[in-house]
């Protein structure tokens, strides 16, 4: 079982161009006992219609009860020792509005994780189970285009290219993409009433457990 607390925040206004926000949020599961997380966002316009902001926030996922229990020897064995998650996140984002419903960001993202919880493969056995891993990072970069008409039809074109490695071994995850695409375009057929819509997912190929490699695909 498990439980949250409201998150609670503030809002510093520095000048008429430059904003603090500070949040915290508290979680506590019955497995792991309780976890506070900090958020901090400091949000700068430097020209009209541009924002720019600088983000930092931790985070916490408790194993799941499959990750933890689950087991079909002798291929699949559990692993109760696991321990939860936790990330550091710092982040970069440009957003612009350049009127007529068009709007684009760009973002710089970094994120430093503490027992990743990663699925591992032993060749020997030929078994699998949930293991932490010491050290992660990941770091990426992110483009998005938004249009909205004024019929109300709205289309979003977002691409990221991101790398998540084991800092140790300087080797890529296992099931982590490179590049990720998404294009999503809705369209009124009867005016706030009714939508059509429709969304296109990329995403790269992807290193295995075996490592091998799993080719790209779309959706």
């Amino acid at each position: 079982s498990s439980g949250t607390s409201p998150s609670r925040g503030v809002e510093i206004s520095v000048s008429t161009a430059f904003l603090l926000y500070a949040g915290v949020r508290y979680d506590w599961t019955s497995t792991f006992g309780g976890t506070t997380n900090p958020r901090v966002a400091a949000v700068i316009t430097p020209i009209e219609n541009g924002t720019l902001k600088l983000l930092y926030g931790t985070a916490f996922r408790a194993p799941t009860v499959y990750e933890l229990y689950y087991e079909a020897p002798p291929l699949i064995l559990s692993n109760p020792a696991l321990q939860p998650e936790r990330i550091k996140t710092y982040e970069l984002v440009y957003e612009h509005d350049f009127g007529q419903g068009l709007r684009a960001s760009a973002s710089r993202y970094s994120y430093s994780i503490r027992n990743l919880i990663t699925q591992t493969y032993d060749p020997s056995s030929g078994s699998t189970l949930f293991k932490n891993q010491e050290r992660a990072e990941a770091e990426g970069t992110e483009f998005e285009v938004q249009k909205s008409w004024p019929n109300g039809a709205d289309g979003r074109l977002s691409y990221a290219f991101q790398k998540a490695m084991d800092p140790n071994t300087g080797e890529l995850l296992t099931n982590a993409p490179k590049h990720l695409a998404r294009l999503n375009l809705v369209v009124p057929i009867i005016r706030d009433r009714f939508f059509a819509g429709i969304e296109e997912q990329v995403t790269s190929h992807r290193t295995t457990l075996a490592d091998r490699r799993t080719e790209g695909f779309a959706v």
